[in-house]
């Protein structure tokens, strides 16, 4: 068991938090994405951030590499026809029902240097160190924002692909 620092400065936020540990990984998680990056994180899919509703109606979570959205898009997004999360996924207006239709997923890519080492100094001051060498350690982390109302059946089809590898492991709560 990974205690939780209770001097987190990020706890200051709008939304309940919630004390998360699952397969090696621990954070505090807005308590209404808990079940979702708690089988990510079983499925050893990653996450760097999330909100459960980063803009009214709209949940987010940052993947820590694009092939950890990889990995969760090939679970969650199963072909269908009709308005259903791989039309909404992959940006298929084509398949869609209008008078049923939720938001498109928006996706958002960037690109960190490891090697540089960010430091808060006071409001809205960054002091950046670059570690010696020069060469940049690149990585790439993605974004996804898509309706809150996805949420249920992304945790049923992440908790399926989960059970059917790892049937040990208890269901959360």
């Amino acid at each position: 068991m990974i205690e939780p620092p209770f001097d987190d400065p990020l706890l200051d936020t709008e939304h309940e938090q919630t004390w998360l540990e699952a397969n090696g990984r621990a954070d505090w998680i807005d308590a209404g994405l808990a079940l979702l990056i708690r089988e990510l994180w079983l499925l050893d899919i990653d996450t760097l951030m999330s909100c459960e509703e980063n803009r009214p109606g709209i949940a987010w979570i940052e993947f820590t590499t694009v092939q950890d959205l990889e990995a969760f898009l090939v679970i969650v997004a199963t072909y269908q026809k009709g308005d259903c999360i791989y039309s909404r996924a992959f940006n298929d207006r084509s398949s869609i029902v209008p008078e049923q239709s939720q938001a498109m997923w928006e996706y958002q890519f960037f690109v960190r240097d490891l090697m540089l080492e960010e430091t808060d100094i006071g409001p809205d001051q960054l002091m950046r160190v670059h570690h010696p060498g020069g060469e940049p350690e690149p990585a790439c982390s993605v974004s996804l924002r898509f309706p809150r109302g996805d949420m249920p059946l992304i945790v049923r089809r992440l908790r399926r692909a989960r059970r059917a590898i790892r049937p040990d492991v208890p269901e959360g709560k």
